[in-house]
Protein backbone atom coordinates (compact mmCIF):
# COMPACT_ATOMS: atom_id res chain seq x y z
CA UNK A 1 0.00 0.00 0.00
CA UNK A 2 1.05 3.58 -0.52
CA UNK A 3 0.80 4.40 3.20
CA UNK A 4 2.88 1.39 4.13
CA UNK A 5 5.52 2.19 1.53
CA UNK A 6 5.75 5.80 2.69
CA UNK A 7 6.06 4.78 6.33
CA UNK A 8 8.70 2.20 5.47
CA UNK A 9 10.62 4.75 3.38
CA UNK A 10 10.54 7.21 6.30
CA UNK A 11 11.74 4.51 8.69
CA UNK A 12 14.58 3.57 6.31
CA UNK A 13 15.72 7.21 6.08
CA UNK A 14 15.62 7.57 9.86
CA UNK A 15 17.54 4.32 10.23
CA UNK A 16 20.26 5.43 7.79
CA UNK A 17 20.64 8.80 9.52
CA UNK A 18 20.87 7.24 12.97
CA UNK A 19 23.28 4.56 11.76
CA UNK A 20 25.52 7.23 10.26
CA UNK A 21 25.50 9.12 13.57
CA UNK A 22 26.35 6.01 15.56
CA UNK A 23 29.08 5.00 13.14
CA UNK A 24 30.70 8.44 13.18
CA UNK A 25 31.19 8.58 16.96
CA UNK A 26 34.59 7.03 17.53
CA UNK A 27 37.78 8.07 19.25
CA UNK A 28 37.27 11.04 21.56
CA UNK A 29 33.48 10.69 21.49
CA UNK A 30 33.65 7.07 22.67
CA UNK A 31 34.76 8.20 26.11
CA UNK A 32 31.42 9.86 26.75
CA UNK A 33 28.67 7.63 28.02
CA UNK A 34 25.83 9.79 26.82
CA UNK A 35 25.60 11.42 23.43
CA UNK A 36 22.57 13.70 23.29
CA UNK A 37 22.01 13.66 19.49
CA UNK A 38 22.10 9.86 19.42
CA UNK A 39 19.72 9.49 22.36
CA UNK A 40 17.38 12.11 20.88
CA UNK A 41 17.21 10.24 17.57
CA UNK A 42 16.60 6.95 19.36
CA UNK A 43 13.80 8.56 21.36
CA UNK A 44 12.15 9.81 18.18
CA UNK A 45 12.50 6.41 16.53
CA UNK A 46 10.80 4.78 19.53
CA UNK A 47 8.02 7.40 19.52
CA UNK A 48 7.34 6.89 15.82
CA UNK A 49 7.37 3.12 16.30
CA UNK A 50 4.89 3.40 19.20
CA UNK A 51 2.57 5.45 17.04
CA UNK A 52 2.81 3.14 14.02
CA UNK A 53 2.29 0.04 16.16
CA UNK A 54 -1.24 1.13 17.00
CA UNK A 55 -2.13 2.97 13.80
CA UNK A 56 -0.84 0.69 11.04
CA UNK A 57 -2.26 -2.68 9.99
CA UNK A 58 -0.22 -5.57 11.37
CA UNK A 59 1.30 -6.56 8.03
CA UNK A 60 2.53 -3.03 7.36
CA UNK A 61 3.84 -2.68 10.90
CA UNK A 62 5.63 -6.03 10.55
CA UNK A 63 7.52 -4.59 7.55
CA UNK A 64 8.42 -1.47 9.54
CA UNK A 65 9.49 -3.56 12.50
CA UNK A 66 12.16 -5.32 10.43
CA UNK A 67 13.94 -2.00 9.90
CA UNK A 68 13.39 -0.73 13.45
CA UNK A 69 14.47 -4.03 15.00
CA UNK A 70 17.64 -4.13 12.88
CA UNK A 71 18.49 -0.63 14.01
CA UNK A 72 17.77 -1.24 17.69
CA UNK A 73 19.73 -4.50 17.54
CA UNK A 74 22.75 -2.74 16.03
CA UNK A 75 22.47 0.00 18.66
CA UNK A 76 22.12 -2.54 21.48
CA UNK A 77 25.40 -4.04 20.27
CA UNK A 78 27.13 -0.64 20.14
CA UNK A 79 30.37 -0.19 22.07
CA UNK A 80 28.94 2.79 23.97
CA UNK A 81 27.19 1.23 27.02
CA UNK A 82 24.72 4.11 27.39
CA UNK A 83 23.52 3.75 23.81
CA UNK A 84 23.38 -0.02 24.10
CA UNK A 85 21.36 0.14 27.30
CA UNK A 86 19.01 2.75 25.85
CA UNK A 87 18.33 0.47 22.88
CA UNK A 88 17.60 -2.48 25.19
CA UNK A 89 15.24 -0.33 27.24
CA UNK A 90 13.56 0.75 24.00
CA UNK A 91 13.02 -2.91 23.15
CA UNK A 92 11.41 -3.31 26.59
CA UNK A 93 9.03 -0.38 26.09
CA UNK A 94 8.01 -1.50 22.63
CA UNK A 95 7.67 -5.15 23.66
CA UNK A 96 5.35 -4.33 26.53
CA UNK A 97 3.15 -2.27 24.22
CA UNK A 98 3.20 -4.85 21.44
CA UNK A 99 2.50 -7.86 23.63
CA UNK A 100 -0.67 -6.19 24.94
CA UNK A 101 -2.16 -6.76 21.52
CA UNK A 102 -3.98 -10.01 20.86
CA UNK A 103 -2.04 -12.33 18.58
CA UNK A 104 -3.91 -13.57 15.55
CA UNK A 105 -3.78 -17.36 15.27
CA UNK A 106 -2.31 -17.52 11.76
CA UNK A 107 0.47 -15.04 12.48
CA UNK A 108 3.59 -15.29 14.61
CA UNK A 109 4.26 -11.58 14.97
CA UNK A 110 5.01 -11.82 18.69
CA UNK A 111 7.72 -14.40 18.06
CA UNK A 112 9.26 -12.26 15.31
CA UNK A 113 8.92 -9.16 17.47
CA UNK A 114 10.97 -10.72 20.28
CA UNK A 115 13.61 -12.38 18.07
CA UNK A 116 15.99 -9.37 18.20
CA UNK A 117 16.27 -9.77 21.98
CA UNK A 118 17.69 -13.24 21.42
CA UNK A 119 20.15 -11.84 18.89
CA UNK A 120 21.36 -9.15 21.30
CA UNK A 121 21.79 -11.68 24.10
CA UNK A 122 23.83 -13.98 21.88
CA UNK A 123 26.04 -11.32 20.31
CA UNK A 124 26.56 -8.68 22.99
CA UNK A 125 29.93 -8.65 24.70
CA UNK A 126 28.84 -6.23 27.43
CA UNK A 127 27.71 -7.76 30.69
CA UNK A 128 25.69 -4.64 31.61
CA UNK A 129 23.69 -4.92 28.39
CA UNK A 130 22.97 -8.61 28.99
CA UNK A 131 21.91 -7.96 32.59
CA UNK A 132 19.55 -5.18 31.51
CA UNK A 133 18.18 -7.41 28.77
CA UNK A 134 17.40 -10.16 31.30
CA UNK A 135 15.75 -7.60 33.59
CA UNK A 136 13.68 -6.28 30.68
CA UNK A 137 12.58 -9.78 29.69
CA UNK A 138 11.54 -10.44 33.29
CA UNK A 139 9.42 -7.26 33.25
CA UNK A 140 7.82 -8.15 29.93
CA UNK A 141 6.92 -11.67 31.02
Amino acid sequence: TAGGDAANDLTQVSYRQQHALLSSHTGVHEQFHHSQPNIYNLQKLVEVTHYNMDKRPRLIFAELWVTVADHLTATALHSNPALAMYAVDSFRQLSIQYLKRDELEVFEFQKRFLKPLETVMARSSQLSTKELLLDCIARVV
